[in-house]
């Protein structure tokens, strides 16, 4: 839920970037809208300082707003994947304890505690990456939906271009990565 907050949030911000540079520069385009003009009336706004001072309340409160939930966002991932690799760890420290005694003689000590400490010191960087993952993807989609609300063609060769371009990355990194892990 808060990932979708996070995105519409995000979509919110950097939708009202061009209507704000727009009443910066002509307040009066806005003050002759037909749209904005019942909008305008509702909150009894009559004059281009006064729709210059709206806009800008409006975009520094979704500023503001956005930041603090992205903010939020990150601390909870961060506390929640370190949660999970704790008791990650404390799960296999419990079933490495409870092993029987002969397994214990048999196995070298300091093997197993290096194992331990180097595989499960893991999990939490890798659950906090899954999630910043999905953040990231929830606000692409966001974004894209609210580019085809307003431009559907414009939307659809972004998302081809980005299609591609993280394809091709994905794919340049995955023989780097195999490369790597050759010479390791």
């Amino acid at each position: 839920i808060l990932l979708n907050i996070c995105g519409f949030l995000e979509l919110i911000s950097l939708a009202s970037v061009v209507p704000f540079l727009m009443i910066i520069t002509d307040p009066n385009s806005f003050l002759k809208n037909d749209y904005l003009s019942n909008i305008f009336s509702f909150f009894n706004i009559n004059s281009q300082k006064e729709v210059l001072i709206g806009f800008t309340l409006f975009f520094i409160i979704a500023a503001i707003t956005t930041m603090i939930v992205r903010v939020a966002t990150l601390y909870i991932q961060g506390l929640f994947s370190a949660l999970v690799g704790a008791d990650f760890s404390k799960k296999v420290f419990e079933i490495t304890l409870n092993k029987s005694y002969q397994w214990h003689l048999n196995k070298n000590s300091s093997e197993i505690i290096n194992d331990l400490t180097n595989n499960i010191s893991l999990v939490g960087p890798y659950i906090k990456s899954i999630f910043n993952i999905l953040t990231q993807t929830s606000i692409a989609i966001f974004l894209l939906s609210g580019l085809f609300i307003v431009d559907g063609f414009s939307a659809f060769i972004s998302a081809l271009i980005f299609l591609i371009t993280y394809t091709f990355i994905g794919f340049y990194q995955r023989k780097r990565i195999a490369n790597n892990a050759k010479f390791v």
